[in-house]
């Protein structure tokens, strides 16, 4: 008890509300593949990735669930560790329920790709890339003189390795030689961040129009918008802190 209460201390010392979760259900639903797929043989966890036809049957929730899904540890280890890094100072920078909002539609953005792209195709996708490279995008245009190191080793600004991540997914979008990446899901989240970050995103924030919209037809006024309240675990001053 008292391990997984020191890891839940590390966790809220480190890491931001939403961003937590999101880590902490990622991981969970990969154990789950990786205790009980083997055993089972057969995948515990098929019914949140992304399959198109599955979707054309009305599982609409796969839009975004795949996000979430994992099968192999490299792929969790570098979407997690993205998420780890750069997640906080976003999450800090526009509020938990935005914050929310933007990973959630980055992801079924490119879930709806998928279904577009792949109609008739039985291989599913799955995988948190795209949500990750919304919040990345974010966090570049933000924070974008902030210095990072590549393999603990390399230093470059964190606008500059982000904008040859896009870059690398557009290559292999359009070039001669296919992968079993989904680059084009990448692509939907960082469009996402983009306009997230660059936009007018209080004009699609769908949460707050719902409320008003119920509030307002209820005979009310517009409701006041509650300023975000979370923890402040980084400055601004981008130019000089390195994470």
């Amino acid at each position: 008890m008292n391990v997984m209460d020191d890891i839940h201390r590390f966790l809220r010392r480190h890491l931001t509300p939403v961003v937590r979760v999101m880590f902490l259900i990622n991981i969970a639903l990969f154990l789950i593949y990786w205790i009980f797929s083997g055993p089972l043989g057969a995948n515990p966890i098929a019914w949140l990735e992304c399959y198109a036809g599955d979707i054309r049957r009305g599982m609409i929730w796969q839009l975004v669930t795949y996000a979430f899904c994992h099968e192999a540890p490299g792929h969790l280890l570098f979407n997690m560790l993205f998420l780890w890094f750069l997640g906080p100072m976003v999450e800090q920078r526009i509020g938990s329920s935005r914050f929310l909002q933007i990973y959630l539609i980055a992801a079924a953005a490119g879930g709806l790709l998928h279904l577009i792209l792949y109609f008739n195709d039985p291989r599913p996708m799955l995988g948190a890339s795209g949500a990750v490279m919304a919040v990345a995008v974010m966090a570049a245009i933000y924070y974008f003189h902030v210095l990072v190191y590549v393999w603990g080793i390399f230093p470059i600004k964190l606008g500059w390795l982000v904008i040859i991540m896009v870059s690398i997914d557009v290559l292999y979008l359009i070039g001669p030689y296919q992968t079993d990446v989904a680059n084009y899901a990448h692509l939907a989240g960082a469009g996402i961040g983009y306009w997230a970050a660059k936009g007018k995103w209080d004009g699609l924030d769908l949460w707050r129009w719902r409320a008003r919209s119920l509030w307002g037809r209820l005979g009310f006024g517009p409701r006041k918008r509650k300023k975000a309240k979370v923890r402040e675990i980084f400055n601004h001053d981008d130019r000089r802190r390195r994470y």
